[in-house]
């Protein structure tokens, strides 16, 4: 019987996704912190940890192209954009254009300002999707005992509300949510003086990030934590996330 239930659970392990084994690491540090008498937490950032911010990205650079061709303007350009499929949105909108066959420097000046008047806004951030099994993972989290930490560089006056509200609208559960005091604020400075105040919520268990420095930083603070890297979508810094952090690219 013993051998059975071995070759059972082997073969369940062998099946399962490396991002359900690091979910299932985190979910068991949940438990033993609990069981210590602990309050656990965890700490996990939104754009591309959470959220893929690619959907928001397209639904401008669609928009815009709309805009061209309501403008009788560039129709090549136009449908250029609208053939793009969603894994050639890259973090940079240069880099996007260019995945679009689009080097016209006067449309990439005129799409980079169109798309700032929209992604860092309360609107556009209510569209945004999260990224394959996110909320799920968060809603089981929540319900093992943990105390969830949305931790983001999203400023307060121009996305807090929409944040809120994609949240809510993708089954995110309704924890603490921390967002920068104005939009000009470092990101990576914002978040390293947030640490002093989520140390006073209990045990860092766990920590998600898709900027290496930002997980860094994390690192360095809360070296107890397992440190989990969404190998997503991050900026061009240089820096390369600590060797100690688990890698998933989704929550499945």
């Amino acid at each position: 019987m013993k051998k059975v239930v071995f070759l059972v659970l082997s073969v369940l392990v062998a099946f399962q996704t490396h991002a359900g084994l690091v979910t299932n690491q985190v979910l068991n540090r949940v438990m033993e912190a609990n069981a210590n008498g602990e309050t656990p937490v965890v700490i996990l950032d939104l754009d591309d940890t959470l959220f893929d911010s690619r959907t928001r990205k397209a639904i401008i650079f669609r928009e815009y192209a709309f805009y061209l061709l309501n403008e009788d303007r560039d129709e090549s350009i136009a449908f250029k954009i609208f053939s793009l499929p969603l894994n050639q949105y890259h973090y940079g909108v240069s880099e996007t254009l260019h995945s679009a066959g689009i080097r016209t420097s006067d449309i990439h000046e005129e799409i980079n300002n169109f798309w700032k008047e929209r992604f860092f806004t309360n609107e556009y951030a209510a569209l945004d999707l999260e990224i394959p099994g996110a909320a799920d993972f968060v809603q089981t989290l929540k319900s093992y005992g943990a105390k969830i930490v949305y931790l983001t560089g999203r400023d307060t006056p121009g996305m807090r509300k929409g944040t809120l509200k994609s949240l809510e609208r993708r089954g995110f559960p309704s924890d603490i949510l921390i967002t920068k005091p104005t939009f000009e604020m470092d990101d990576t400075q914002f978040k390293k003086e947030a640490f002093e105040e989520i140390k006073k919520m209990g045990e860092i268990v766990a920590v998600f990030e898709n900027e290496p420095r930002n997980l860094n930083a994390m690192i360095e603070a809360f070296p107890r934590a397992q440190a989990v890297f969404l190998d997503t979508l991050h900026s061009d810094k240089p820096d390369l996330p600590s060797e100690s952090a688990d890698h998933i690219s989704d929550y499945l």
